[in-house]
Parts: C-alpha cells; structure tokens; sequence
C-alpha cells in the first residue's frame, strides 16, 4: 500500500507540481499526514508540543504556518516564551499564537536540506501546525531542539475519524442574548456568552441583530485588504483551525490575487485567502471598557470561522479611530 501511494502521489506531483501536500491528500483520498511520511528525511519525534513549542524561542527567527481550509497563514519572526502547560497556552512575541493541545497527536521532524520543518498533526493526519527553519534561524540551536525529541519508536498511525462537533443550540433567549452583549467589558467575554447560550459565533452575529453584527457582502473582501494596505494602519488578522489560533500584527503592503487565491506577500507575512470558500463576512462590535471593538469574521460554507480581522490596539487603549469608518464604508457603504 505504501508503494502505491507513493507511486501514486509521484504521479501526481508530475501532473500538478504546484499542488500543496493538503490538496494533494484530498486527491489521493489520504491523510496529510501519510503522505509527509513518505517524504525522504521525515523522522517522528516524541510528541510534547508544550516541550518543543516552550523552547522554541531559543532558535531565533521562524516561519510558522498554520491553516484551515480556505488560508495559509505564515509569519516569520522570534517566539517568545510559552504561557501554559500540556492542556494548552499562548506565546506572545513575532510570532503570536493560542496553543489548544487536546487535539495534537504527533510530531515529525523534516529534513529537506535546505527547507527543515517541525509539523504537528492530529488524530485524523491533518496538520495543525508547522515551523520552518529560515535562513536567520540558529541551526545548532535548532538540531540541538530536534535531538532532544527524536522517538525511537516507529509510528503508529490509526487514522481517526473526525471529531463530531458538539450539539448547539436551536433557540436561544434572544432579548437575554442582546442584554448579556450589552453588559461585555472585554472582548474576551464574548467566548463565555457563546458557551453560556450554547450557539455558534455565526448564529449569534444572525440573532443579535445590527446594533451588534451585521452581513457584508463576500465580493467586497477584496477592497477590504486594499482599503487597509492604502491605509498605512496597522491591523490584526487571525487564522483559526482545531488547535491553534495564529495571528499576525502590522501592515499590509503586497496584494496579489491568483485565481480563485488571494495573497499578501509581505517580507514576514504572508495570507493566501481561498476566495471561492468564504461563503459569509460579516461585523461585528463588542463593548469593552475602553471603547467599542469592531471585528471583520469570514465563515466557510458549513458557518467554520475562517479569520478575524481587528484593528491593532494594545491592552488598556481604545480602538484606533480609523478602523470602524473603514470598514463600514467599504464594507456597508455608509
């Protein structure tokens, strides 16, 4: 089997050159993760993320990758030291991550020469996250991390079925719902309403009405990134998937669109945004102690968040003032 799937994904790799290792395993109806093992120079390495990410700040500068399905999101910069423990924790720094470890399942080291990664699965062989060495990365510090967490155990891998998400809510108490928004004085209180009434993100934005969110249309998405990039203003784009929450602060300067992808090419950031896969945009503003804050959310087809977009602020400070006329005029026209 083996054999075949390598064979297979040769063939396919001289038919479609281009095609990234994730689309490739859709092709071939495997996981990712079987197919970065077939890859010459990957090892499986002990699998304590908490471990390997906590010392991650000793190598110097990074690129770290993490998706869902419609954006890559990659940033290049230096890890500052890990908050938290195995359940889970954040790292704050150039590269700004919230690390949820429940659904992480193995590790593998590979080696490619000149391109050297460390990638993070789950249970299902899809990646959660991955980081390359660059060329300002302390390698001896680097291999010193990587022979550390070499297993000499061979891996295991018994694909798992994905995880069913938990049953939300149909109906919730929609006057309690606009009340409990009322009365937030941080943004963080937003994901304790959600749990309280136990509904999505994106059934709320459709319950609360606009004095709290409100749809935009998906076509606008474009002269959204062109509206910041000509502001000079510095925004905070955040990518979500099952384990990880990535998120880039500053600028945005290079806009390419390719096809269906739209791409920032930036020296230490790039997004490359599926566009035929976010099926709703919209606003949203959350009341804060220091003002309102307001948030541009992209969903896929099944209501999945894909990004958030927030204008850059730092903690105890209001929200820049450019930030909600922005995006109420490109993205509502008022």
């Amino acid at each position: 089997m083996t054999a075949d799937l390598s064979k297979a994904w040769a063939q396919l790799r001289a038919e479609q050159p281009k095609l990234r290792i994730r689309d490739a395993a859709k092709v071939l109806n495997v996981s990712e993760l079987e197919l970065a093992l077939l890859e010459p120079g990957t090892e499986l390495l002990v699998h304590q993320p908490h471990v390997l990410l906590g010392s991650m700040h000793k190598v110097g500068k990074i690129m770290a990758l993490t998706r869902n399905e419609a954006a890559v999101h990659e940033v290049k910069g230096t890890c500052g030291e890990l908050r938290g423990g195995e359940q889970g924790g954040l790292m704050l720094g150039e590269i700004d991550t919230r690390l949820f470890f429940k659904r992480w399942a193995y590790t593998l080291y590979i080696n490619q020469g000149e391109r050297q990664s460390i990638q993070f699965f789950d249970g299902c062989g899809d990646a959660i996250h991955k980081v390359f060495a660059t060329k300002q990365t302390n390698l001896d510090a680097w291999h010193e991390l990587v022979d550390e967490h070499r297993s000499a155990n061979p891996l295991m891998f018994e694909k798992h079925a994905k995880p069913r998400p938990e049953p939300l809510a149909d109906t919730t108490n929609v006057d309690v719902l606009r009340q409990e928004w009322r009365a937030i004085t941080d943004v963080h209180q937003f994901m304790a309403l959600l749990k309280r009434h136990n509904i999505s993100r994106l059934r709320a934005f459709e319950l609360a009405g606009r004095e709290f969110a409100r749809q935009a249309d998906v076509g606008k998405l474009v002269s959204l990134f062109e509206a910041i990039r000509d502001s000079s203003q510095e925004i905070m784009i955040f990518c979500h998937n099952q384990g990880l929450v990535q998120i880039y602060s500053g600028r945005l300067s290079k806009l390419v669109a390719m096809g269906d992808w739209y791409n920032v090419l930036d020296p230490d950031f790039n997004l490359h945004l599926n566009l035929s896969l976010v099926s709703q945009v919209w606003t949203s503003v959350r009341p804060s102690a220091d003002g309102d804050i307001h948030c541009v959310d992209l969903f896929d087809a099944n209501g999945g968040q894909l990004l958030q977009i927030f204008s850059r602020r730092s903690e105890g400070n209001s929200e820049p003032t450019f930030w909600s006329p922005l995006i109420n005029q490109v993205l509502h026209g008022a």
